[in-house]
C-alpha cells in the first residue's frame, strides 16, 4: 500500500439490515473522496441483505459469517481490511458526501492523531438533534479531559470515527455480543494512548428506528456500568469513577422500576447508595419498599405538591 497518499478502507457490520444498508453504501461509494475499499460483514442476515449487498458488485467485498453480533462482525472486518486507515460505518447511518475528505484534511493538519471523530445528526423517529453534547472541539486538547468526557458517557457516533489501522491489530478481543461494543473500543484506544481529535461538525446521519440496540435500553445501561467498571483506572479520578457507576445503577434501578421488577430495581439502587449516596436513589430505594398501591399514592402525591409548587412559582412572577 502507498504512504504517499492515506490509503482508507470503510468496514461495515450488517445484520438484516435490508431496509437501509443499500442507501448507506451508496452514501460511501458516493464520497467526493472515494475510498480505496469497501469492506462488509454480512452478520448471519436472514433477510434481504445479501441481495442488497450482491447489487453492489465489485465496488464492494462482502463477506458472510454465522451470526455473531457487532462486536464479532467488525472484528472480522477490521480483519479483512488492507488500509493504512479504517472508517466505521454502521449499516443503517448515512455519510454526508465530504466525510472522509473533510477527516483526511484534518489528518493532514494534525498528522499525529490517530482517531478523528465527528458530530453526527439523529433522524429517523421525531425531531432531528445533535447526537451528543460534547463541549467545542478546542475544549478537548488534553487527551486526560478527553478520556473523561467519553467515560462519563459515550458521546462518540460509531459511523464518524477514522482509525490508524495499526491500532486495532493490538486490541484486547472484544467482549462477546456486548450491547455497546463501540464504547468498549472507544475505551480500549484511550487505554492505549490514542489522541484523538473531535470535530464538532456533523458530517454523519444516525438513523434512529425500531431495531436499533440502543433500543434495549437496561442492556445498554447494564453494558455501560460494566464498561465504567472495566475501565475505571482510565479517567484517573476516583470520584468520577463513583459518580458515573452511582448514575448508571440508579438509571438501571429506575428502568427496572417501570418495568415492574421491583428486586432488581431495589438491589440497583441499593449498589446506587454504595457507590454514591444520593436523594434520587434514596428516595426511590424507599419508594420500592412500600407496598405498591401505597408507592402510586406517594408518587401521586409528591408529583401533585411539584406541580403545586411549580403553579405557585410562576403565579408570583
Amino acid at each position: 500500500m502507498s504512504t504517499t497518499r492515506p490509503v482508507v478502507s470503510v468496514v461495515v457490520a450488517a445484520y438484516n439490515g435490508e431496509a437501509h444498508v443499500g442507501e448507506t453504501i451508496a452514501a460511501i461509494l458516493g464520497q467526493t473522496r472515494a475510498p480505496d475499499e469497501v469492506v462488509v460483514v454480512d452478520d448471519g442476515s436472514t433477510d434481504g441483505t445479501p441481495d442488497v449487498l450482491a447489487s453492489f458488485g465489485d465496488a464492494i467485498q462482502v463477506f458472510h459469517q454465522h451470526n455473531s453480533g457487532a462486536a464479532g462482525a467488525y472484528a472480522q472486518a477490521y480483519a479483512r481490511a488492507r488500509g493504512d486507515w479504517v472508517a466505521r460505518c454502521d449499516a443503517d447511518d448515512v455519510w454526508l458526501p465530504e466525510k472522509l475528505e473533510l477527516q483526511l484534511e484534518a489528518l493532514a493538519v494534525r498528522p499525529e492523531t490517530d482517531v478523528v471523530v465527528t458530530g453526527a445528526t439523529v433522524f429517523g423517529r421525531g425531531a432531528e438533534r445533535p447526537f451528543s453534547a460534547l463541549p467545542p472541539a478546542d475544549g478537548l486538547d488534553d487527551p486526560l479531559l478527553f478520556a473523561r468526557h467519553v467515560y462519563r458517557a459515550n458521546p462518540i457516533c460509531s459511523s464518524t470515527a477514522l482509525i490508524r489501522a495499526s491500532l486495532l491489530k493490538d486490541l484486547p478481543e472484544p467482549t462477546p455480543r456486548l450491547p455497546c461494543e463501540d464504547y468498549e473500543l472507544w475505551l480500549h484506544l484511550l487505554r492505549a494512548g490514542a489522541r484523538f481529535h473531535w470535530d464538532p461538525e456533523a458530517l454523519v446521519r444516525y438513523r434512529q428506528h425500531s431495531s436499533n440496540v440502543t433500543n434495549n435500553r437496561v442492556a445498554m445501561e447494564r453494558s455501560a456500568l460494566a464498561m465504567h467498571r472495566a475501565f475505571a483506572d482510565l479517567p484517573q479520578d476516583r470520584a468520577l469513577v463513583r459518580r458515573t457507576c452511582a448514575r448508571d445503577l440508579a438509571t438501571i434501578g429506575r428502568l427496572l422500576a417501570d418495568d415492574g421488577d421491583d428486586a432488581q430495581a431495589r438491589a440497583a439502587f441499593a449498589g446506587s447508595l454504595r457507590a454514591r449516596p444520593t436523594a434520587f436513589a434514596l428516595a426511590w430505594a424507599l419508594l420500592l419498599s412500600l407496598p405498591r398501591g401505597l408507592r402510586r399514592r406517594a408518587v401521586g402525591a409528591a408529583l401533585a405538591l411539584v406541580r403545586g409548587e411549580r403553579g405557585r412559582a410562576e403565579a408570583a412572577t
